[in-house]
């Protein structure tokens, strides 16, 4: 089973940060495989959707996470020195 952003899409915003982990919390206990987001930089009042998952994967215990799409020329790959 997939809990996704598009369930949770309105719980996504900078304000809405309880709301989102109540909804991962709720996923994990009712044995949900895995929680999405998407990740949108572009948007300032959207969550880091990384940073966001990382959040989650602490406060659950038997979900897997992902982000669902992510925009490529804003996240580089690492440069080596």
């Amino acid at each position: 089973m997939f809990f996704t952003s598009t369930s949770i899409s309105s719980s996504t915003g900078v304000g809405e940060v309880d709301e989102l982990l109540r909804h991962a919390e709720q996923a994990d206990r009712a044995g949900l495989d895995v929680v999405s987001l998407s990740d949108h930089p572009y948007f300032a009042d959207r969550l880091d959707a990384y940073a966001a998952l990382g959040v989650i994967l602490g406060r659950t215990s038997n979900v897997t996470a992902a982000v669902n799409v992510t925009n490529l020329p804003s996240r580089p790959a690492p440069m080596q020195v």
